[in-house]
């Protein structure tokens, strides 16, 4: 049965390297197509959002434990809490982009949504077999 788990979980890190390169070559894309005049400048993140989110990650992995403190961090990624939506490609608006760059800007925000989903199901994953291998 470790087997089957530790194939699970080969499965679900490809998978998710997959989905990750797709949304690099899909933020590239995206970037690509800015309109003229428009600067990358303006969607670059902060400078504090790196020693933000390493304190946020230690804070949370001592406190909860690393599997909660995952599954705070995406949904505070999801629904914008950690303050990195001006930094992501996909809250560009549209009107900031050329007409080639609009359905880049589509897959982007819908392969995004996949990683998400990827993420969690995998999160849910690792708690069921947790709680199935500690009995």
């Amino acid at each position: 049965m470790t087997y089957l788990f530790f194939g699970l979980i080969a499965v679900w890190l490809f998978g998710l390297s997959f989905l990750a390169s797709l949304n690099v070559r899909d933020a590239e894309a995206v970037l690509e197509h800015l309109a003229p005049g428009e600067r990358y400048v303006d969607v670059e993140p902060s400078p504090w959002r790196a020693p933000r989110t390493v304190f946020g990650w230690l804070f949370g992995s001592l406190f909860f434990g690393a599997i909660l403190a995952a599954a705070i961090h995406l949904f505070g990624r999801m629904l914008n809490l950690d303050g990195s939506g001006n930094a992501r490609v996909t809250n560009i608006d549209p009107a900031r982009l050329t007409e080639e760059g609009r359905p880049y800007l589509d897959r982007a925000i819908r392969n995004e949504l996949i990683l998400y989903g990827w993420i969690a199901m995998g999160i849910v994953l690792l708690v069921v077999a947790g709680l199935y291998f500690r009995g």
